[in-house]
């Protein structure tokens, strides 16, 4: 700060200067973080809290599910097309991490045993996007026997549980 000042040798305006430097590196941090809450990726603890007072969520969960709950409501708008929706649960998920079939009024959305803590999400996400006349089913996509690249002998050593819901 004493840079931008005319009389740069005067002692007392530098002692001010030190003195008044922490306050206006502090204030510089919280401006940064109050840039960085405008958006639910970047926000902290309380930028988050904001967010869900606003949009009127309840907080429950970790930070990251929490703004990952936020992604979901902030990127639920019309129209809902097919590519939109796929677009979504891409925002959500991530691309490739799921399967998507719908067939006339069935919609099945089955993700990756990766993504099993979302899909809570996708349920609420696709019960508020989809018009009421498509019935939908999320769930998860356990492993099948094609998806399976053990032996028998391999496979002896695993239970059933493992073998279905193991991330392979």
């Amino acid at each position: 700060m004493i840079n931008y000042l005319p009389f740069k040798d005067v002692v007392e305006l530098r002692a001010l200067c030190e003195i008044n430097q922490p306050d206006k590196d502090e204030m510089g941090e919280r401006l940064i973080q109050d840039t960085d809450n405008i958006y639910p990726a970047t926000a902290d603890e309380m930028g988050v809290a904001r967010w869900e007072k606003m949009l009127n969520i309840t907080p429950d969960g970790t930070l990251k599910e929490r703004k990952f709950k936020l992604k979901s409501v902030i990127n639920n708008y019309a129209p809902y097309t097919e590519r939109r929706i796929k677009s979504m649960i891409d925002n959500l998920i991530g691309v490739d991490k799921y399967t998507f079939d719908l067939n006339g009024y069935d919609l099945e959305v089955r993700l990756q045993l990766g993504t099993k803590s979302n899909l809570k999400a996708v349920d609420e996400l696709l019960n508020n996007t989809l018009p009421a006349h498509i019935q939908y089913l999320a769930s998860l996509q356990y492993n099948s026997y094609s998806m399976l690249n053990y032996t028998h002998s391999d496979l002896g050593t695993m239970t059933h549980e493992q073998i279905k819901a193991g991330i392979l």
